[in-house]
């Protein structure tokens, strides 16, 4: 048996039992809508505010507004330090299930290097989670790699 067949018969079988163990998820159609503004404080101070309505079939229309806001600092040309507010109310048929409020912290960096032509960037978000009627803080670490060509 030559290399290439073993290779595509290791990775059939490999998806095979990945898939073996999934279900068919439901159809859902969503809309997600979102907006935004800043406003630049000075040279290196910036405001920025945006707005995210998702809304859902299976969740009976609107599900989540996620409205962060966030104060950035840019110390450097390509490097932006980021830290705010996210309020994120969410929704079951019509009715108010939940409100997450969310601190985030962040920072990009831009033009990290310059790929066949392109330009990469990173951002790495942190966030600190409060539900309304659930005890604790849960954690989440977001990094985001672009690639802009």
């Amino acid at each position: 048996m030559r290399r290439r067949e073993v290779s595509v018969r290791a990775f059939a079988a490999v998806a095979l039992a990945v898939s073996s163990g999934t279900g068919w998820a439901r159809d859902d159609g969503q809309i997600w809508t979102g907006g935004g503004a800043a406003v630049n404080l000075n040279d290196r101070w910036r405001l920025t505010g945006e707005v995210v309505a998702r809304f859902s079939d299976n969740r009976g229309g609107l599900y989540e507004i996620e409205a962060p806001t966030l104060l950035n600092f840019r110390p450097a040309k390509d490097i932006t330090l980021a830290a705010g507010y996210v309020h994120n109310p969410q929704f079951a048929d019509g009715d108010l299930t939940t409100v997450e409020r969310r601190a985030r912290e962040q920072i990009t960096v831009d033009n990290i290097a310059r790929v066949a032509g392109g330009r990469l960037s990173a951002r790495l978000r942190l966030e600190q989670r409060w539900r309304d009627n659930t005890d604790g803080t849960g954690w989440r670490v977001r990094p985001y790699l672009k690639y802009s060509l």
